[in-house]
Parts: C-alpha cells; sequence; structure tokens
C-alpha cells in the first residue's frame, strides 16, 4: 500500500515539473520573440571608425546575414547625443551629422550581434554657421530728442520667429524725462523734459536686455558731442595696429581737433594695449586682453556728458 502510495506521489511530481518546465519555456520564446521576432547570423558596420566635422553629414550601411531578412528587423542604436545626431530609421543603415567636437561610439545590436564605429569630430564644416542663443538688437541705440518730440523705435530678436513679437517688455528709469508707450517689438517714445534716460527692452527668449539711452535737449540742433563710425573694435594680437577717429558735432568755432583726449580705462588696471594719439585720430596697437577704450572732450563739455562714447575692443 506504501509502495503504491510512493509511486502515485512520485508521478504527480514528475508531471508537475513537466507542466512548469514547458510553461518556462513558453514564457522564454515570447519574451524573444517579442524583442528580436526574426533571427540572424551576423551584423556588421560597413565602418569602424570616422572621422567628422561639426556640421558635416555621412552614412554608414549596417550587413545582416541572411541578407534576406534585413528589411524585417529593427536595429538598436546608442551614441552620445550631444555629438551626433543620427536618423536611425532605416534597417540597412545610419545617417549622421555632427553637432559638436568630441569623440563617441555608435553602437548597433540586434538579436545579440553588434558592431561599433568609433565617430571623431574635430574642426567645423566649410560655410558652417554655429547657432547661438536668440539676443535682442536694433538700429537704434541713442536717441538724441527735444521736449515734445515723438519718436518710434524698434527692436528684432536674433534666432527668434514672427511668433515672438508679443515677447518683448518695455521699461524706462526715468519717466520724468521720456514716456512710452510699447507695442511689441515697437515703441513710440516722447520727449518730456531736458535729461537722460535709459530704456530697457527684454525678451522671454533673450538671455540679456537691450538698452537705448535717450537725451533730450532744449534745443537739440545745438548741442554739441562727439561722434565715432567705430563704436566697437576688434583686434587679434597678431594683427598689428587700427586707427581710430573721431569728431566733433556742433562744437564752437575756437574748436580744434588739438583739443581732444583720451584716456584708457580698463577695470583689471595695467594697460592692455598701446595707443598713440595726434588730435581726432588714435592708432592702437593690441598686447593683451579685452578693455573698455573711452574717449573725452575737456573743452567743450563735462566729462558726464560722454558716458556713452567710448570704444570697446576686444583683443
Amino acid at each position: 500500500m506504501t509502495g503504491k502510495k510512493f509511486r502515485k506521489s512520485a508521478f504527480v511530481f514528475v508531471a508537475l515539473a513537466c507542466v512548469a518546465l514547458l510553461s518556462a519555456c513558453r514564457m522564454f520564446s515570447t519574451s524573444e520573440s517579442s524583442d528580436n521576432a526574426v533571427s540572424i547570423t551576423s551584423l556588421s558596420l560597413a565602418k569602424a571608425s570616422l572621422s567628422m566635422k561639426v556640421g558635416s553629414m555621412d552614412y554608414i550601411s549596417v550587413s545582416v546575414k541572411p541578407a534576406n531578412e534585413q528589411k524585417n528587423i529593427n536595429l538598436s542604436w546608442s551614441y552620445d547625443k550631444s555629438i551626433i545626431q543620427c536618423d536611425v530609421d532605416s534597417a540597412w543603415g545610419v545617417t549622421i551629422t555632427a553637432l559638436k567636437e568630441g569623440q563617441t561610439s555608435l553602437r548597433c545590436s540586434y538579436g545579440g550581434y553588434d558592431s561599433t564605429c568609433i565617430i571623431t569630430v574635430s574642426g567645423f564644416a566649410e560655410n558652417y554657421e554655429e547657432t547661438v542663443e536668440p539676443y535682442i538688437y536694433s538700429s537704434t541705440s541713442i536717441l538724441q530728442t527735444a521736449p515734445g518730440v515723438t519718436e518710434k523705435v524698434y527692436v528684432s530678436l536674433y534666432g527668434g520667429s514672427a511668433a515672438d513679437i508679443d515677447g518683448y517688455t518695455w521699461t524706462c528709469d526715468n519717466a520724468s524725462v521720456c514716456s512710452i508707450q510699447p507695442t511689441g517689438q515697437y515703441c513710440m517714445i516722447t520727449a518730456r523734459d531736458s535729461g537722460y534716460a535709459r530704456i530697457k527692452v527684454t525678451h522671454q527668449k533673450a538671455a540679456y536686455p537691450y538698452y537705448i539711452g535717450i537725451y533730450v535737449f532744449a534745443d537739440a540742433t545745438k548741442v554739441s558731442y562727439i561722434t565715432t563710425s567705430t563704436n566697437i573694435l576688434t583686434m587679434n594680437l597678431a594683427d598689428g595696429e587700427q586707427m581710430v577717429s573721431v569728431s566733433l558735432v556742433n562744437g564752437k568755432d575756437s574748436s580744434s581737433d588739438s583739443q581732444f583726449a583720451w584716456e584708457v580705462v580698463n577695470d583689471d588696471g595695467g594697460c592692455p594695449i598701446r595707443h598713440e594719439t595726434n588730435g581726432n585720430k588714435s592708432v592702437v596697437t593690441p598686447i593683451n586682453i579685452m578693455f573698455f577704450f573711452s574717449l573725452m572732450f575737456w573743452k567743450e563739455l563735462p566729462l558726464s556728458e560722454f558716458k556713452n562714447n567710448y570704444f570697446v575692443v576686444d583683443i
């Protein structure tokens, strides 16, 4: 009796084990088929290494065996998305666009097989233009006017679109000098009284504001001021000297070029340039770092009138 019970229990155990084994086999098969439904015997990329320039494009083909199954597979790709951009919709290859300088491994895999290409990005493609973050610009940075006069100014967003026209904010730091009526990228500025005001323009997509200086004079036609066509001077150490010149508008009859005085202003101390002046002209030779080059006309106006008359020289 005991022997029959033992044989019966053993038979039930074996039967349960077989059922469990069959269930496990079915589960494994389903998981495998959901990821890699088609079996392959090899996978390789056409290139093991590739050199590119920022902004350039290239193509690497993929070879799979058996070849008649390649159209049915879904390849997996891995790479550094900050260095390259890849179009991986095709089962026969990948289109690559270089985004920035660096190196990354482009890995393709399927069904337990994989292949890798080392991509090195160095230098820039011809006619490549790097995308910069949006910034505000305008043809107006200084506005000289008289009380009661209304002027219309406008700004634009470099790197923006027509949809960004309503993203501007205009503010004035001295309402006694002028009033503003902004509408999108345009603003009507009405002078009220003599003085100076600064208008600040911001945009939600621009990291930095734009400023417009407003000078209101009782008689704007007779105000003396210094002007130049070279407010920003960009120089390289190897380029040598450059000459800048200034002129006095609405000066006295007795005014002469010999009355101009030039001064180098650099917050870091020292003198990063060498400059030789002769009246309204100065020859500037770069030596070191970025600095601000300011100019003053001592005998005509107080120093406060020249707060915006300076050169920014970037070396």
